[in-house]
C-alpha cells in the first residue's frame, strides 16, 4: 500500500507505546513509563520512590488502513524497565543506594551489553562474569535483541527526551559516560562499570573513587 497507516496507542502494566511519524514504510515507536526527570532528584541521596511497571508484558502494535483493516502487526515482549539519574555521577555505593531508594536495583553487566569481557580485561578480572548471550566477539556491543539495553537500543544518548548523557568526567579529562553494575571482580572486590557508548566494561581501578551514572533496572 502507498498510504500511511494509523496506529492506536497501546498500554500495558504502566508502559505506553505511542506511534508517530507514520509513513507507508515505517513508523516511530516511543515507549514511555516511570522515569526520574527532576535534576534535584538525580542528585538527591533520598530520591522519591518510582512506580515499578508490571513486567513482562507483550505488546502488539497494529497498523490499520483508512478502512480500519489491520495491514501490519508487530509484537514484542518487554521484560525490563530502566530508570536513571541523568548526568549525575556517583561512586558505586551511592549509585546502589539511589537505585534501592527508588525501588529498583543496579543492573548486571548482561542487562546492559553483550560485549565480551576478555580482550579489555584480564582472565582474573573476568572470572565469574556472566556475559549476555550470544556474546560479542570483541569488547564492544553488537546489536541484538535480548543482548542488553545498549545492544538492543544502540547509542542511548541519541534518544531525545530520554536524558541519557553521552559524556562524563574521568581522570585526566572527559570520557564516554559509564554506568555502575552489581558485578564484581572476585579477587579484588572491585565493581564493574559499563561504557554507554560502546558497551565495553571494566572494573573500578581508581582506588574506589571512580564515578559513574546511576542506571537502575526492574525487575
Amino acid at each position: 500500500s502507498n498510504q500511511a497507516l494509523s496506529w492506536a496507542t497501546v498500554s500495558h502494566g504502566g508502559i505506553t507505546a505511542t506511534m508517530t511519524d507514520s509513513t507507508n514504510t515505517s513508523v516511530k515507536v516511543t515507549l514511555t513509563g516511570p522515569a526520574v526527570t527532576d535534576p534535584n532528584q538525580w542528585v538527591s541521596e533520598n530520591p522519591d520512590r518510582v512506580d515499578r511497571p508490571s513486567l513482562p508484558q507483550v505488546f502488539e502494535l497494529v497498523g490499520r488502513d483508512s478502512s480500519g483493516n489491520a495491514v501490519v502487526k508487530y509484537g514484542f515482549e518487554l521484560k525490563q524497565w530502566f530508570v536513571h539519574s541523568g548526568n549525575n555521577e556517583k561512586n558505586h555505593s551511592s549509585a546502589e543506594s539511589w537505585c534501592n531508594n527508588i525501588g529498583y536495583h543496579l543492573p548486571n553487566i548482561r542487562d546492559l551489553t553483550n560485549g565480551s569481557c576478555r580482550g579489555l580485561n584480564s582472565e582474573d578480572d573476568c572470572n565469574g562474569v556472566v556475559e549476555a548471550t550470544p556474546s560479542s566477539p570483541d569488547p564492544w556491543f553488537r546489536r541484538h535483541i535480548g543482548g542488553g539495553l545498549f545492544s538492543e537500543w544502540g547509542m542511548v544518548e541519541d534518544y531525545v527526551g530520554a536524558n541519557f548523557p553521552g559524556l562524563g568526567s574521568g581522570a585526566g579529562g572527559t570520557w564516554t559516560f559509564k554506568y555502575w553494575t552489581q558485578d564484581i571482580v572476585i579477587s579484588t572486590q572491585r565493581f564493574f562499570y559499563v561504557n554507554t557508548r560502546y558497551g565495553s566494561f571494566s572494573p573500578d581501578t581508581w582506588n574506589y573513587s571512580t564515578r559513574g551514572g546511576g542506571l537502575c533496572v526492574y525487575p
